[in-house]
């Protein structure tokens, strides 16, 4: 019997719409955008930045350098099929489109506005550039058909894909707030109460005044703003909290910093801040008694957290960059040698590895700074509030502590390993898979440079979005 061959609905449509152009007609109208798109492209993006909207997950050196080439290319390729030979190619083009802005969490309606005003460009460029009305009225049509075919491929791609986010989100949080809460709220406390000790030591001795970080940046901060403002989304508790570090960072520290010990003024300054830390600890045990422990969502092996997690991270982390302007980094840490070491002392030895690294890597980062398993012998780590010059030293403290560590591979005999890291912070791009790709790339060239080492990706390559 012969085998069936599924045909895609949207290509055979596609397909047909492209058959009834006069081939020629499709010539005048591939002209027409060759001479246009790189204006149509520069309006385009006007038109958005000048949205608050748009201007959210926009950035103008961004579009300069990687969006409007990339439009530019989208129209181009749109208008140069031939009789529908690389269709195909095309609509797999459009889902990685819808993919990348569905990653970015830009909204349908914001790329339909877009693709609305180049439709009206287009119509006007096609009366002043065919002579002949009834060929100008094919012309019309096929602008239309072409961009709205598009943008229903990418319609029906984004919508999946946010569907697949946000299950996905809503996963995270709930492996987030369901994992050992009972050691992350003691954790918390002590971090918050450490805090608060040195900030009271430190207003005592002359020396120290001015070295303390604000809270805010502080463990405990750095944990609040970042990681329980993701997992506990929508709880009243987060509100008084942020509220009242607030106003100790932006009113309590620099009138102490003004006064001196002994003075009237300053007793009743450090008599507030305490009772701004025992209001935050108050609002803390309420927000942790919401939930239970249960222990779900881990990578099996190390205990981190999942891959599958990676997205949901870092789309929040972009979103607190944006907001606040706060930096971020990720590095990529990979195992070199670790199928030879795996075969040399079995799996059994390399897992042992792996979950020693593991440790070994959740050492040299901070409580608000994520680490994930993410396959393999390869594990991602996600800074907050670290810029290039920070997550580079990060990195070579993790990379310098493994390598000066003996791990175990049983049966009593232990090895030395070393890991090749790729660095890249993020350069406003609003797709964090094109952050991920340019940190894994950078892991790369470490390996190919000789491992044992870091190497940064500080410039991004142009990415997939072109809407």
């Amino acid at each position: 019997m012969q085998e069936r061959v599924e045909v895609d609905p949207v290509e055979a449509e596609w397909r047909a719409v492209l058959a009834a152009v006069p081939a020629d007609v499709r010539a005048s109208v591939r002209d027409l955008v060759r001479a246009v798109r790189v204006d149509h492209a520069r309006r385009f993006y006007e038109l958005l930045l000048e949205d608050p909207a748009a201007a959210t997950y926009l950035d103008h050196e961004v579009v300069r350098s990687r969006l409007q080439p990339g439009l530019e290319g989208w129209l181009l390729e749109l208008f140069t099929l031939e009789d529908a030979v690389d269709l195909a190619a095309v609509i797999a083009r459009q889902r990685q489109i819808a993919e990348v802005h569905a990653r970015a969490h830009i909204p349908l309606e914001l790329v339909a506005r877009g693709a609305r005003a180049l439709e009206r460009w287009l119509f006007d460029d096609v009366v002043d550039w065919f002579a002949d009305r009834d060929r100008a009225l094919v012309a019309v049509r096929h602008v239309r058909d072409q961009i709205d075919l598009a943008l229903q491929v990418m319609s029906t791609t984004h919508v999946r894909r946010s569907e697949r986010g946000a299950r996905a989100d809503e996963a995270y949080r709930l492996y987030s707030v369901t994992q050992n809460i009972a050691t992350e709220r003691e954790r918390q406390r002590a971090a918050l109460l450490d805090w608060t000790q040195r900030a009271l030591f430190a207003f005592q001795s002359s020396r120290l005044r001015g070295m303390l970080p604000e809270l805010g940046r502080s463990e405990f901060g750095l944990w609040f703003g970042h990681r329980a403002a993701m997992v506990f989304e929508g709880a009243p508790e987060l509100a008084p909290i942020a509220e009242a570090v607030e106003r100790v960072d932006g009113d309590l520290m620099p009138q102490l910093a003004a006064s001196h010990a002994g003075e009237e003024r300053a007793g009743a300054l450090i008599d507030q801040l305490q009772r701004e830390t025992e209001a935050i600890q108050f609002h803390l045990a309420t927000l942790f008694e919401r939930y239970v422990q249960v222990d779900s969502g881990r990578d099996v092996l190390t205990r981190l957290l999942s891959r599958r997690f990676l997205g949901s991270i870092l789309s929040h982390e972009i979103a607190v960059h944006r907001r606040s302007a706060r930096e971020l980094a990720v590095l990529v840490v990979d195992i070199d040698g670790f199928k030879a070491l795996n075969d040399l002392h079995g799996h059994a030895g390399g897992d042992l590895v792996l979950q020693q690294v593991a440790l070994l890597i959740g050492d040299g980062v901070r409580a608000g700074d994520y680490v994930i398993r993410y396959g393999g012998d390869e594990f991602v780590v996600v800074l907050v509030e670290a810029p290039l010059e920070a997550a580079v030293q990060v990195a070579e403290g993790i990379r310098a502590r493994i390598a000066a560590t003996a791990v175990s591979v049983g049966s009593g005999v232990q090895a030395y390993v070393t890991v090749s890291i790729g660095v890249a912070a993020f350069d406003g791009h609003p797709d964090y898979q094109h952050l991920f790709n340019r940190a894994d790339r950078a892991m790369a060239a470490a390996k190919g440079e000789g491992r044992d080492r870091v190497a940064t990706d500080a410039t991004g390559a142009p990415g997939a979005a072109a809407l």
